[in-house]
């Protein structure tokens, strides 16, 4: 293929379309949203149901009904089939090819949680990523994005797959409403949520790797023995295997202290983590965690753990947690950064600082270097 002819790229884009956006449905919808801007590239948007609304001369959708399981491998297998695109390339931004691919493809793999937590998933849940997503993606994609160095470390180690066939992007944020906001909108914000006293904030899904339960013990223990006045706002919609975060709220006698927002619109959480102490992510693995460049771009100070790709995400601008299991580190980390105003104030410029290393501009720019590379390689 000469290097001067015009590409054409399809990408799967159902996540731009999900209703309330988190972790893959916001990246695909701010990778896309920066890639169409080239407009030397043609691309062909995918989807199974409804379609987003994007007006460019260098963008087209295609919708091709289906029960959204199995799509890819099967739907669009048949449409690549029977209709036979003229793509140079297929994108997934979610861990998931087609069975039948004509062309080059490139797979996103976010982590593979699936992978090393399997008690942590349901059944059907853990059948889809290891039998009909994230695996055969693996095996079958021309070439691999992770988004972190932990990430494609963990590929390289569980399925073999050699080091050049992965390339590491990071994820980005958006700078134009994740920055600090005024005392004035913070005070709103919390009248809008109930929230009473000053606070800690998480933000993530619901689910048991987050490992909330023993942030909640943890938070537990500063009411009762530092006597502070804080709540602890939990900010995100109920992912799977959660009750138990909200079985030890009520065991604890915590249902006042510690407060569930469910999902936060996208135009309230800027002002919603502004407003916290200092953000808290005790995670057991993380592929990326975006929010966690979030809080640090609204100056707010970050204690995650020492594991997977947190500590690759944050450098020496947070506070790390070495033994997420341990309730007890969990406890004396926030204690740690709650009454040390110094420290608050240290890992605020230094997390602000870090921030700015990461972009959604950058993360397709590199993303469309490696597409280029990738149709162009044995053409």
């Amino acid at each position: 293929m000469k290097k001067n002819k015009r590409i054409k790229i399809g990408i799967d884009a159902r996540p731009m379309v999900e209703e309330n956006k988190d972790g893959i449905s916001l990246y695909t919808q701010n990778l896309i949203d920066e890639m169409i801007k080239d407009d030397s590239i043609d691309f062909v948007l995918y989807f199974n149901k409804k379609q987003a609304n994007i007006n460019q001369s260098n963008v087209s959708n295609r919708i091709l009904n289906g029960i959204n399981i199995a799509w890819p491998q099967i739907r669009l297998s048949l449409d690549f089939i029977i209709n036979r695109p003229k793509l140079d390339l297929f994108l997934s931004p979610a861990h998931s090819v087609p069975l039948y691919c004509p062309f080059k493809s490139i797979a996103v793999i976010h982590d593979l949680a699936y992978f090393k937590f399997r008690e942590y998933f349901t059944k059907f849940d853990y059948f889809m990523l290891s039998k009909l997503t994230t695996n055969i993606a693996i095996k079958n994609a021309s070439h691999l994005i992770a988004v972190s160095k932990s990430t494609k470390n963990d590929i390289v180690k569980y399925f073999d797959i050699p080091s050049k066939k992965i390339s590491i992007v990071y994820q980005g944020f958006n700078s134009k409403i994740y920055y600090p906001q005024n005392l004035q909108e913070i005070n709103d914000i919390k009248i809008k949520y109930g929230i009473k006293n000053n606070y800690i904030i998480y933000v993530g899904t619901l689910q048991k790797r987050k490992n909330i339960v023993r942030l909640i013990k943890a938070f537990e223990r500063m009411k009762k023995n530092d006597k502070i006045s804080d709540n602890l706002v939990i900010v995100g919609k109920c992912g799977w295997l959660y009750d138990e975060i909200f079985e030890i709220v009520k065991k604890l006698n915590l249902d006042k202290e510690v407060i569930f927002t469910d999902y936060v619109p996208l135009n309230d959480l800027p002002t919603l983590i502004s407003g916290a102490k200092f953000y808290i992510l005790p995670s057991l693995y993380e592929g990326f965690g975006i929010p966690i460049l979030e809080a640090m771009a609204c100056k707010v100070p970050v204690i995650v753990s020492n594991t997977s790709s947190m500590p690759e995400v944050c450098q020496n601008a947070g506070l790390l947690i070495n033994n997420p299991y341990s309730v007890e580190e969990i406890y004396q980390k926030m204690k740690r950064l709650y009454f040390d105003n110094n420290l608050r104030n240290r890992l605020s410029k230094k997390g602000l600082k870090r921030a700015r290393d990461f972009s959604w501009e950058k993360c397709a720019q590199e993303t469309i270097n490696i597409i280029k590379k990738t149709i162009y390689e044995n053409a």
